[in-house]
């Protein structure tokens, strides 16, 4: 009995450490990126960095359809084939590798079309083939290292990737691709993607020898193909916006509002790290009951995150004016709108953790496509006339519309809300006023750094006097009998 409780305790140990180690790792390895954006920004001009952004967008998109979600098939496949977890990983990536085999002979016999049609050289169709497939493939490998709480190998991996990227990108920008940087921009990732897809191939397949298994394959499949319009809307919302600015506007447009973009998701790496944390913690406390224990710290949340999204926007201008140079410096329209779009979409983790916590994924599927279909038609409607500015706009309508779906379906299935409503709204009402607050003060530095300074005073404060609401967050309460 003792085994088993010091087993279990084990477990969640190793859990607790898993999270905070691939929380802390995303952190460290989109930092590397972020720390990379003034070097590039500085030889990259606007027109290569919106041909790489969509290049990039193109291969998230891709690699969408070329690994068919599989990867998210490994957690339920751990538990229906424990005896065979190799043999359905290895038959899953042989599945995938077909997959890819089809999308490149489709890519070598239409790359004039598909370059066209994508408003890229045509020379760039089999590399994004090739580098899409290798980032399913890293989706699927990252799946399989969470199950077993390897993040150590998550995060080699993962800097090998981000660091070699960089440095093997500015090396062929400045000393190979001098007069077509974007080209040398693009291959700088993606040799370091390919070696990191045959390493994934090479252990999946050292485990077990690739067979042909239509049982596994059909299992996969069954689970993951509904998940494929969730992400690929997902991606739409994120991606689709830069693209159609490339393909109405133009190169240079589309890599203004792509420097906007990467900068803002600074937010969205701390909303997704927080609430891995958050996710995990909601979900004991839906198991136990402890709706007033959930509405309380859900309001001290979502305070703490609001006032971190309008610091940023109070010296997002600045972040712009030292991570590029002059010719980036009109994102500064962009990035704030673009950023309460995200502050909406964080939003929207409340009322997805109820639907998630009930099994009712079908509901996010739904909203997420929804969102991204208003998305694309306002953006057909719009950018033509007012330009890319008005894309960050458009984006905050489709994640208010995303949010408020989901809220319904929330109260629809609780016939409640377990969270702070009421905090929640007034932090949305709260956060957006100070969004156009900070738009109206873009021209007055001094005011906005005061502003700034007098909030992370009040953050300090707050974080100080509710230490322990927050420790509460990262401490795993044991359910075992004593």
């Amino acid at each position: 009995m003792m085994f088993k409780k010091n087993s279990k305790k084990t477990q969640k140990n190793s859990a607790i450490s898993a999270g905070l180690g691939y929380t802390i790792g995303n952190i460290l390895v989109n930092g590397i990126a972020f720390i990379s954006v003034p070097i590039f920004t500085r030889i990259l001009s606007t027109s290569d960095f919106g041909i790489y952004s969509s290049f990039m967008a193109y291969q998230a998109i891709l690699s969408i359809f070329i690994g068919l979600a599989l990867h998210v098939s490994l957690k339920n496949a751990k538990y229906d084939f424990p005896d065979d977890k190799h043999g359905y990983n290895s038959a899953i990536l042989l599945l995938m590798l077909f997959c890819m085999g089809a999308f490149l002979l489709i890519g070598i016999v239409g790359s004039k079309w598909l370059g066209f049609m994508l408003s890229l050289d045509s020379f760039l169709i089999v590399p994004l083939i090739i580098y899409g497939s290798c980032s399913a493939l890293l989706m699927l490998y990252n799946a399989y290292l969470v199950l077993d709480y390897r993040y150590k190998e998550y995060l080699y991996v993962s800097l090998f990737y981000s660091l070699g990227s960089i440095v093997l990108a500015v090396f062929l920008i400045l000393f190979c691709f001098p007069h077509m940087r974007y080209f040398g921009r693009i291959l700088g990732g993606f040799f370091p993607m390919v070696l990191v897809g045959l390493f994934i191939i090479y252990s999946f397949f050292k485990e077990h020898r690739p067979v042909i298994n239509k049982k596994y394959w059909q299992y996969g499949i069954r689970i993951s193909i509904p998940i494929i319009p969730h992400g690929l809307s997902q991606l739409i919302l994120t991606q689709f916006d830069r693209l159609m600015i490339l393909r109405i506007i133009g190169s240079a447009a589309a890599g203004i509002y792509s420097f906007a973009y990467t900068l803002a998701m600074i937010l969205q790496i701390i909303y997704t790290s927080l609430d891995s944390i958050w996710t995990t913690w909601f979900f004991e406390k839906m198991n136990r009951k402890e709706y007033g224990e959930i509405k309380q710290k859900s309001a001290w949340y979502v305070i703490l995150v609001s006032l971190i999204t309008v610091m940023f926007f109070l010296v997002a201008p600045e972040v712009i004016m030292v991570a590029s140079g002059e010719a980036y410096w009109d994102a500064k329209y962009v990035v704030i709108p673009v950023g309460l779009g995200l502050y909406f979409s964080f939003l929207y983790y409340f009322p997805a953790g109820v639907e998630y916590y009930y099994k009712k994924t079908v509901f996010i599927a739904i909203g997420t496509m929804s969102a991204a279909v208003i998305n694309i038609i306002l953006n057909f409607i719009f950018i033509p006339k007012y330009g890319y500015v008005i894309a960050a706009y458009t984006t905050i309508f489709s994640y208010i519309l995303y949010f408020v779906f989901h809220l319904a379906i929330a109260w629809h299935l609780e016939k409640r809300f377990v969270f702070n409503i009421k905090a929640i709204m007034v932090s949305l009402v709260a956060t957006s006023a100070m969004a156009g607050l900070a738009l109206v003060l873009l021209d007055k530095p001094i005011v906005r750094w005061l502003i700034f300074s007098a909030l992370f005073l009040v953050a300090v404060i707050g974080a100080y006097k509710k230490r322990s609401v927050i420790k509460g967050f990262f401490k795993k309460e044991s359910t075992d009998e004593v």
